[in-house]
C-alpha cells in the first residue's frame, strides 16, 4: 500500500513501475498474423496479376507500363487492407488488455482493502510453517505493532512466542498444541507480555492446513486481545466469592462464641481469601471508650515487637489510630509518615486499616497487610467495608448480650 502511485489510462487503472504492459504473446501473435497475411496476399496478387497482364496485354511496351501501374495498385490495396485488418486486431488487443487491467485493478483494490483492514483490526493474524515436530513463524500481520508493540520483524525472530508468553501458561499451551494434529483446530487463552512490559490476555485460535496428500503443511491462526472480557469475568468471579465470604461471616453471628473468639474467626476468614492480595498477616482492635485508645484483641503472624508497640494505640496515632479517629478506611501503599509505630527490621508493605463503625460510633479497627507496590482495588475496599459492617453487628450483639447478662446478675 505504501509508495504506490496510480494514474488513469482510459477506463483502467495503471500503476507506475508495476511492470504492466501489452502481453508479449499477444503482440507476437498479431505480428505473425500480419506477416502471414502479407506474404499470402502479396504472393497471390503478384502471381495472378502478372499472369493476367501477360495474357491480355501482348504489347511489351503496354505490358511494362501496366506493370508499373500494377505495383502502385498493389501498394494502395495492401495499405487499405492492412488498415482494416490491423484496426480489427488492435481493437481485439485493446479489449483484452482493458479486461486484464480491470481484473488486476480489482485485485489491487482488494489487497489494499485487506491491508487497511488488517492495520486497524483488533485481531493479529499469522502463519506457521510445520517443520517436523517444530513450527516456524512465516508471516504476521502489521497490526501486531499497534496491539503488542512489536514490529513484524521482531515477531519473526526465533522463539518470539515462547519468550513472551506467561511462564505459568507456557507448558499447558504446548501440551494442548499436541492435540492440534488430531483435532485440526484449537482455541486457547493465555497471558502475553507486551513490549511495554504489561501483560494482556490473548485468545489464540489456530487451524491446521494440510496439503492434498494429507501431510501437515501450515498452521494459520489469530491473536485477539480479550483483556477487557477476562477482567470482567474475573471481576464477576471475585464478586461471587466475596459474597460467599460475606455470607460466611454473617453465619457465625448467631453462633455461641465469645467476642474474642468471633473476632478471631472473622479475621481468619478475611485472611484466607484466595481471590485477594491480602497477606497472611493482620489483627483486630476494639476501642477502650474511657481512654479513646485501641486495644488489640487478636493478631495473626504479627511480629512480637509490633504487638508490644501496638499494645495501646491512641486515636489519631499511626494508621490504625487515624482510622479510629476519622471513622474512615486508611490505605497506605508504602511506609509513609503516617506509620508512627515503627521498629527495627520493618519490611516494606501496604496497609488497609478498616474501622468497625456503627451509628457513627467507632467500635474498633481491623488491620490488614498487602505486598508492596500493589495499587488499591476499589472492589476489595468495598468488600472490606461490608465485612467491617458485619463485624460491627457482631460487636453490637455481644455488647447487648453482656448488658443483658449484667442486668440479670444485678
Amino acid at each position: 500500500m505504501k509508495n504506490r502511485r496510480e494514474k488513469k489510462s482510459g477506463a483502467a487503472l495503471v500503476r507506475r513501475g508495476s511492470g504492466v504492459r501489452f502481453p508479449a504473446i499477444k503482440g507476437s501473435t498479431i505480428a505473425f498474423r500480419a506477416s502471414l497475411l502479407y506474404a499470402g496476399f502479396a504472393s497471390f496478387y503478384i502471381y495472378f496479376s502478372d499472369r493476367l497482364l501477360a495474357r491480355f496485354v501482348p504489347d511489351p511496351v503496354l505490358l511494362a507500363r501496366a506493370k508499373t501501374y500494377n505495383y502502385g495498385a498493389f501498394v494502395a490495396v495492401t495499405a487499405v487492407l492492412f488498415w482494416f485488418v490491423v484496426r480489427y486486431w488492435l481493437k481485439e488487443l485493446q479489449d483484452s488488455q482493458e479486461a486484464r487491467l480491470a481484473a488486476e485493478s480489482r485485485k489491487w483494490e482488494l489487497e489494499e482493502h485487506l491491508e487497511r483492514y488488517l492495520a486497524v483490526s483488533p485481531t493479529i493474524t499469522y502463519a506457521l510453517k510445520v517443520e517436523g515436530k517444530t513450527t516456524r513463524l512465516l508471516w504476521v500481520s502489521e497490526n501486531i505493532e499497534h496491539i503488542l508493540g512489536y514490529t513484524p520483524k521482531e515477531a519473526l525472530r526465533p522463539n518470539f512466542w515462547s519468550k513472551h508468553v506467561h511462564p505459568e501458561d507456557r507448558e499447558q499451551i504446548l501440551d494442548t498444541l499436541s492435540l492440534l494434529s488430531e483435532k485440526g483446530s484449537l482455541v486457547q487463552e493465555y497471558c502475553f507480555l507486551r513490549k511495554d512490559r504489561t501483560m494482556i490476555w490473548m485468545r489464540d485460535e489456530v487451524r491446521l492446513v494440510k496439503s492434498p496428500n494429507g501431510t501437515e503443511q501450515e498452521i494459520v491462526g489469530s491473536w485477539t486481545d480479550v483483556t477487557d472480557r477476562k477482567e470482567a469475568e474475573n471481576k464477576l468471579v471475585k464478586q461471587r466469592k466475596m459474597l460467599e465470604r460475606l455470607n460466611e461471616l454473617s453465619r457465625f453471628l448467631g453462633e455461641d462464641m465469645t467476642l474474642d473468639q468471633s473476632l478471631e474467626k472473622g479475621l481468619q476468614i478475611l485472611l484466607s481469601l484466595s481471590f485477594s492480595r491480602l497477606l497472611q498477616r493482620g489483627g483486630s482492635f476494639l476501642v477502650d471508650p474511657e481512654k479513646e485508645e485501641l486495644v488489640p484483641k487478636y493478631s495473626f503472624n504479627l511480629p512480637e515487637v509490633l504487638q508490644r508497640t501496638c499494645a495501646r494505640v491512641p486515636f489519631g496515632y499511626c494508621l490504625c489510630g487515624r482510622a479510629a479517629a476519622t471513622g474512615q478506611m486508611q490505605y497506605a501503599d508504602y511506609i509513609d509518615d503516617r506509620h508512627e509505630n515503627r521498629y527495627p527490621g520493618i519490611e516494606p508493605h501496604e496497609h488497609y486499616c478498616v474501622p468497625i463503625v456503627t451509628r457513627e460510633r467507632v467500635l474498633g479497627v481491623i488491620v490488614l497487610y498487602l505486598p508492596e507496590k500493589y495499587p488499591a482495588d476499589p472492589l476489595e475496599k468495598k468488600f472490606l467495608l461490608s465485612a467491617a459492617e458485619i463485624f460491627a453487628a457482631l460487636v453490637n450483639r455481644k455488647e447487648a448480650e453482656t448488658q443483658i447478662q449484667d442486668s440479670c446478675a444485678s
